[in-house]
């Protein structure tokens, strides 16, 4: 995975049903901080896409297609999903901050100096630490899932002008949206005509988990619940 947070392991099959079933259903809270690679100011309250994946032939069927909400297409066209999330607040993160938590990470090992695409990809952690000395003050953004959209977050942020530091995927397409006739298109010619072209996936971004709650009763075993909790690596 590109992001660092919380995590949940069950200890047998039947409880990792229950926690799946759980994720699948919208039943687990899921708390998110990112950092922003510009400081545009992301206003608090919903945000709301209307999402679809490229197709399954095309080599990277992830999603890959985002429109502004709407009610119609979502109605009238089952390809297309709505990816919904609430931002609950934001503020600044000062460059020192960030630059502290990359060179943690590089000391730890968890983005590679040696892989060659990061470090000649200017949006990538690892270039950004290499090649500069100082780092601007960038924005922090709390986000909670209402719908679990693969890539989600990453998309609807990168859509609206505020890709997240790192994503070498979206970064080049941030402030854009699809426009293609995708509705009258079939799977296979999606694959074959992506209206955004995306970059490879990081090896990390600066997407964070940083709270998980499963309610009581939601998973056997676990009566009272179970919440977990995990500060991101650039606060100190």
């Amino acid at each position: 995975s590109s992001s660092t947070g919380v995590c949940v392991f069950a200890k047998n099959k039947k409880t990792a049903a229950a926690i799946n079933f759980a994720l699948r259903h919208g039943l687990v809270e899921k708390s998110y901080v990112c950092l922003t690679q510009d400081t545009v100011l992301i206003p608090r309250g919903l945000l709301q896409h209307a999402f679809r994946t490229g197709g399954k032939l095309h080599r990277d069927a992830k999603p890959t297609l985002l429109r502004q909400h709407d009610e119609e297409l979502l109605a009238n066209d089952p390809h297309w999903k709505l990816a919904a999330l609430v931002v609950e607040d934001s503020r600044l993160v000062s460059g020192a901050c960030i630059r502290r938590g990359l060179a943690r990470l590089a000391s730890g090992g968890l983005f590679s100096h040696s892989d060659s695409y990061s470090n000649n990809n200017p949006f990538s952690l690892s270039y950004l630490l290499d090649n500069n000395d100082t780092l601007p003050a960038m924005n922090e953004v709390k986000v909670r899932l209402l719908t679990g959209r693969t890539h989600q977050i990453r998309l609807q942020l990168c859509a609206v002008g505020a890709p997240i530091l790192g994503d070498t995927r979206y970064a080049k397409v941030a402030g854009m949206l699809d426009s293609s006739d995708s509705t009258a298109c079939t799977n296979s010619q999606m694959d074959e005509s992506l209206a955004l072209p995306m970059g490879p996936q990081p090896v990390l971004c600066a997407l964070h988990c940083s709270r998980m709650h499963i309610p009581a009763g939601v998973v056997p075993g676990l009566p009272e619940g179970l919440t977990g909790l995990a500060a991101p690596w650039w606060q100190n």
